[in-house]
C-alpha cells in the first residue's frame, strides 16, 4: 500500500496539500503491511465471535476457573439467534441493559448486511473477557475503516479535480 500512496502523492504533485494531508493520515501499519478486506474481516469475525461468546459471562475483573466454565456452558446452552433479524431497531440500543451476547448478535447482523462501521461501534461496547477477545479484531477493523475513509476522500478529490479540468478545457 505504501508504494501506491507514493504514486498518488507523486501524481497529485507537491502543491496539493489536501492529498498530502490525507496520505499522511493513513496509518503506518497500513502502509507497511496493508489492511484486511471487509470479506476477510467477516470471515475472521466468525471465529472471534465464537470465542467471545464462550467468555461473555466473565466480567471485567476476570474470574475463577468456575466462572469461565459457567460462561462456556451458558454459551453452549443459549439458542443461537443470529440468523434472525434483531428485535431492536438500530437507532435504539440501550447500552445499560444490553448483554454481551446481544452486542455480538447485533454486530453479526450488521456485518452480514455490510455495515462494518456499525459493527465496530457495537463491539467497542463489549466489556470483560469478551471485550479482550475482540480487541485485536477491532483494531484491524478500525485500521481498515480509517484507510478506506482516506482512500475515499482522495478518490472524491481526484474526481472533482478531473471535472474541473474538463470544464476548463
Amino acid at each position: 500500500l505504501g508504494a501506491a500512496v507514493k504514486t498518488v502523492q507523486t501524481t497529485a504533485g507537491g502543491d496539493d496539500t489536501f492529498v498530502k494531508t490525507l496520505c499522511g493520515s493513513i496509518p503506518a501499519v497500513a502502509l507497511d503491511r496493508g489492511v484486511y478486506t471487509e470479506d476477510s474481516l467477516k470471515q475472521r469475525f466468525t471465529k472471534v465471535e465464537t470465542n467471545a461468546r464462550k467468555v461473555a459471562g466473565v466480567g471485567e475483573q476476570g474470574g475463577s476457573l468456575l466462572t469461565f466454565a459457567l460462561s462456556y456452558l451458558q454459551a453452549k446452552l443459549l439458542v443461537d439467534l443470529t440468523k434472525r433479524a434483531p428485535v431492536e431497531t438500530m437507532e435504539t440500543v440501550d447500552l445499560a441493559s444490553i448483554s454481551s451476547y446481544d452486542l455480538l448478535s447485533l454486530a453479526r447482523h450488521n456485518l452480514d448486511r455490510g455495515d462494518l462501521a456499525r459493527a465496530v461501534q457495537l463491539l467497542t461496547q463489549l466489556r470483560g473477557e469478551s471485550g479482550r477477545v475482540v480487541s485485536d479484531w477491532l483494531a484491524e477493523a478500525r485500521l481498515t475503516l480509517e484507510t478506506k475513509q482516506a482512500v475515499s476522500a482522495i478518490m472524491a478529490h481526484s474526481l472533482v479535480k478531473s471535472c474541473n479540468n474538463m470544464i476548463q478545457n
